[in-house]
């Protein structure tokens, strides 16, 4: 166990949360969220503010971070802990404790149980929210059923390195879960025609109003802080590099066919059909990749080239250090194991000792390529010190994807100039995706400085 010392922003951190029955924590990846957070709530737990603490996290954050970062600090790990979650979900409800630790994926779960419970005898009433992004969508049906039972909790916070991933509309459902629409309205549809107006004419896409980004930020500076790596931490730099390359003339072929025609016949005579212009954009990202899927449900795919695997291989031979590659479709997944037989898979299934002791492995550096889709792997573990590189084989159209998984590498506790690769096919949707990353990446960017701004002024009021 360790002794927690905070830095001065964890501390401001800190207290902020104590003094917001509602606190969105906006900070950095790498810069301590959870300690923050944890410490928070245990002060409130000893001033007896409040009776218990549910955690809802990402599956990994919730088994795995959670519970390594209660143990690790002297003044924490007297608090007990019940992991909801699996067969015996239940039982751990049921087990006394001062943290119940729960993942997305069970709060419908979680929603039933709790309707069958008088609210003044559940076993906690401060909520943490880990990755909030996680209930951006007002349409989920996780966000729809649980929305009623946020208000019968006194304490509510929020904590994200990327609240607008898709933009400012992402905004009113993370809100609500923080203060049930005091701040951004009790209707996503009147905010959405409020702050947004219509690009086209079936009302797909909405673009925010020039004037709204600023009216948006008043309405929830009050209850947002924002915690910027930079002034706060002192990493080593970190460069983002393209290795350019091209398809090769055959799988054009089934590229250029399927872009123009929305079907293409393989090689082994198998037919691949899009249905849509997401399905074709989804089909188009899996030829750059080097295969096809024919059979999704079934994970049947069809090899067409091994371009990157190649690319891959010259990479990691001139690293010559442990490397974190992250894929974004299973076949990928498949074809890197096994070029690399010595590589190791971060994946679902596996039991919490097994990923811990992948985990623990990892970080002695004792395993020369982790290999991880940035959904399951992109939040709250730390990975810094098995490596410096990371490998993105194919990239995300996620920008909360692709920058939690780089921040698995670059952040707090690095020692080393971190070099995040990215493999980009010519003329491809993976040039797209690295465009519209960008720009969705300037669109956080300005609303982050926005609320920076706020915090650095607001003891001047």
């Amino acid at each position: 166990m360790n002794k927690f010392i905070p830095h001065d922003y964890q501390k401001t951190g800190i207290s902020f949360i104590k003094e917001h029955e509602g606190a969105a924590v906006v900070a950095d990846m790498g810069l301590g969220k959870t300690a923050m957070c944890l410490h928070a709530a245990r002060d409130l737990f000893l001033n007896l503010e409040i009776k218990g603490i549910l955690v809802v996290a990402p599956l990994r954050v919730a088994v795995l971070t959670w519970p390594m970062e209660i143990e690790n600090w002297e003044d924490t790990a007297w608090m007990s802990y019940s992991i909801v979650q699996g067969p015996k979900r239940l039982e751990a409800l049921n087990t006394p404790a001062d943290i119940y630790l729960i993942n997305y994926e069970n709060l419908l779960w979680l929603k039933d149980i709790l309707a069958k419970i008088k609210p003044k005898d559940w076993p906690f009433d401060m909520i943490i929210w880990d990755e909030l992004t996680r209930m951006k969508s007002p349409k989920a049906k996780r966000f729809k059923l649980f929305k009623k039972y946020v208000k019968f909790f006194s304490r509510r916070v929020g904590l994200t390195g990327t609240p607008t991933p898709q933009g400012y509309i992402d905004l009113w459902a993370q809100y609500y879960m923080l203060d049930s629409g005091f701040r951004l309205g009790t209707s996503f549809t009147r905010f959405k025609q409020r702050f947004f107006y219509a690009e086209d004419y079936q009302q797909y896409k909405w673009v925010l109003h020039d004037w709204a980004a600023d009216k948006i930020n008043k309405r929830i500076e009050d209850i947002t802080i924002r915690i910027a790596e930079e002034g706060n931490l002192d990493l080593p730099p970190c460069t983002i590099e393209d290795i350019e390359l091209k398809i090769p003339s055959h799988a054009r072929d089934v590229y250029d066919e399927l872009e123009a025609e929305m079907f293409t016949t393989l090689h082994d005579g198998n037919d691949v059909e899009a249905l849509s212009a997401a399905s074709l954009t989804n089909k188009c990202h899996q030829v750059c990749g080097g295969a096809l899927y024919t059979d999704s449900k079934k994970n049947e795919w069809t090899p067409l080239h091994d371009t990157k695997i190649k690319a891959l291989k010259s990479l990691v031979k001139s690293l010559d250090e442990p490397v974190l590659v992250a894929y974004s479709f299973r076949h990928e997944a498949q074809r890197i194991m096994k070029a690399f037989p010595d590589a190791v898979q971060l994946k679902s299934g596996l039991s919490k000792e097994k990923e811990r002791d992948i985990l623990d492995r990892w970080n002695r550096r004792e395993i020369p390529m982790l290999v991880c889709h940035p959904a399951s792997a992109g939040h709250g573990l730390n990975l810094q010190k098995g490596s410096r590189y990371a490998i993105w084989y194919s990239l995300s159209w996620s920008l909360e994807y692709y920058l939690q998984l780089n921040k698995r590498v670059h952040r707090q506790g690095q020692t080393r100039p971190v070099t995040i690769y990215r493999m980009i096919m010519q003329a491809s949707t993976d040039c797209v995706v690295a465009s519209c990353l960008e720009r969705k990446e300037c669109t956080q960017a300005d609303f982050l400085q926005a609320i920076e701004v706020y915090n650095k002024n607001r003891n001047l009021f």
